[in-house]
């Protein structure tokens, strides 16, 4: 699964599955911006945080159904963040690392837990 990016005509919202060879089309994202973080988790995928020109660094989540091809918001993270990682971890989804500014790293592990993201 592929979505968003960024070259010098701005961020993209485009979304693709790529099988057999061959990228197929899937609805965009609500938001465009490159530098987020995205990873399966229940049957969905989670597109977190990230970063749009004009806006610094983001702390939207989206949450696309591949069998819908819908794309919903998702619980908002507890700070803006790009550049990290969406990792599944004994069965909970962890946002870890990347960055909180174009200089300052996260230090902070995110946790989904009941649909909210806690700090951990």
């Amino acid at each position: 699964f592929f979505a968003g990016g960024y070259s010098d005509a701005g961020s993209y919202s485009e979304a693709y599955f790529y099988s057999d060879g061959q990228f197929y089309p899937q609805a965009e994202m609500l938001t465009p911006r490159s530098h987020h973080m995205c990873a399966r988790y229940d049957g969905e995928i989670i597109l977190a945080g990230g970063w749009h020109p004009g806006t610094d660094y983001m702390d939207t989540v989206e949450i696309f159904n591949p069998e819908l091809n819908k794309w919903r918001t998702g619980p908002v993270l507890p700070s803006s963040v790009g550049s990290g990682a969406l990792v599944l971890a004994g069965g909970q989804l962890l946002l870890v690392g990347g960055m909180v500014g174009w200089t300052e790293k996260n230090n902070r592990i995110f946790a989904l837990e009941d649909r909210v993201w806690v700090v951990r």
